[in-house]
């Protein structure tokens, strides 16, 4: 008897959080957000999160494949110093 094997589609999103000046930003907390409609509005609902390392970079895993959006926070140097606005480089997403 075959066996059957259902798998679903996951992401990965992969990338580096920088300065203005192109500095790494250690400790930066990256969310990825899906979106839903409640009684016709957006709402937005974490679905993963990584903090970056030293060189800035970081990975999130496991996630649903869908159309999603990233957000930044900061770290505690970075909120009190004028190196405002940050960029979020994507280096690789998949699907």
């Amino acid at each position: 008897m075959p066996v059957r094997l259902s798998m679903a589609p996951e992401a990965v999103v992969a990338g580096r959080v920088e300065t203005r000046d192109g500095e790494p930003v250690e400790r930066a907390l990256v969310r990825v957000m899906a979106a839903s409609f409640n009684m016709g509005r957006v709402q937005y609902s974490q679905i993963g999160q990584a903090a970056t390392d030293e060189d800035g970079n970081f990975r999130i895993a496991n996630l649903n494949a869908r159309r999603c959006c990233l957000t930044r926070g900061l770290n505690a140097k970075i909120s009190r110093s004028r190196d405002s606005p940050l960029s979020i480089i994507i280096r690789s997403a998949w699907p």
